[in-house]
């Protein structure tokens, strides 16, 4: 998927124009706030949901829906390092929705590592959340166990050890540029909640069998769909529309549950 090219004519944007400052301001801060409180959730953003918000602003703003959505954009890519990507630009997708948008995060590679070159630690394990959180999506009953992570996140990152021992830290860690060890990291998802972990019934004391699902705190700020946009995002690859397609069977209902 590639960021959405969301450019108002001249003309739509002389019309906005033509409204006060202040108005333009409203109008701008109601948007990014609809995309990062509902997009950045689990919803799909309509058009119609857009023009909604514009008219509890001034019924009139609803046709300036063009200008507003840029400026928008352009806020959300400042700002929060988030880009739109309209459903038409999602490869694959045989019945894109023009006026549908998704979020996504800037953060757009081959591989985890070229995420972990990076300076800024925030956006490394933003990337190894991702894989872990995809993982799980794909598991039966999304619940996987420690040791089944591990292999997934090893598919795109082996420096990961085949072991799952504690790091000394630092210059040690087998991948110094995320700032913890493996089991250090899922212990910082689950603090987060991001995710949850039962013990295995078999062997609790084994912590390669603990059994990790979705936390509340990823319903609340991702949810399932907008992680498979994500995550594929992170891969720079087409989204795999099928994924889509079974999340949009889950009511909107279950997971809001499931947050709380």
């Amino acid at each position: 998927s590639k960021a959405g090219n969301f450019q108002a004519t001249a003309k739509e944007m002389d019309k906005f124009r033509n409204i006060s400052v202040d108005a333009q301001a409203q109008c701008i801060k109601s948007v990014v706030r609809l995309f990062i409180m509902r997009g950045a959730r689990k919803d799909t953003i309509s058009r119609s949901t857009i023009q909604d918000v514009l008219a509890k602003v001034d019924p009139a703003y609803k046709k300036l829906y063009p200008a507003v959505l840029q400026l928008a954009h352009a806020e959300l890519k400042k700002v929060f390092g988030i880009n739109l990507v309209n459903s038409d630009d999602i490869l694959g997708m045989k019945e894109p929705k023009k006026d549908d948008f998704y979020l996504t995060s800037n953060t757009n590679s081959l591989k985890l590592r070229s995420i972990l070159a990076r300076s800024d630690k925030s956006g490394a394990f933003y990337g190894f959340m991702l894989i872990v959180l995809h993982s799980i999506l794909m598991a039966p009953g999304q619940k996987l166990a420690c040791r089944d992570i591990l292999n997934s996140v090893r598919q795109l990152e082996p420096r990961f050890p085949l072991d799952l021992v504690v790091g000394k830290g630092g210059s040690a860690l087998a991948v110094p540029e995320l700032g913890d060890d493996f089991l250090g990291l899922i212990g910082r998802m689950k603090k987060e909640q991001y995710l949850v972990s039962a013990k295995d019934e078999v062997d609790g004391s084994d912590v390669s069998k603990m059994i990790y699902s979705f936390g509340p705190r990823f319903f609340v700020e991702m949810g399932k769909k907008q992680l498979v946009v994500a995550y594929f995002a992170l891969l720079g690859q087409p989204v795999d529309i099928s994924i889509l397609r079974d999340i949009e069977q889950i009511a909107p209902e279950e997971e809001e549950d499931e947050a709380r």
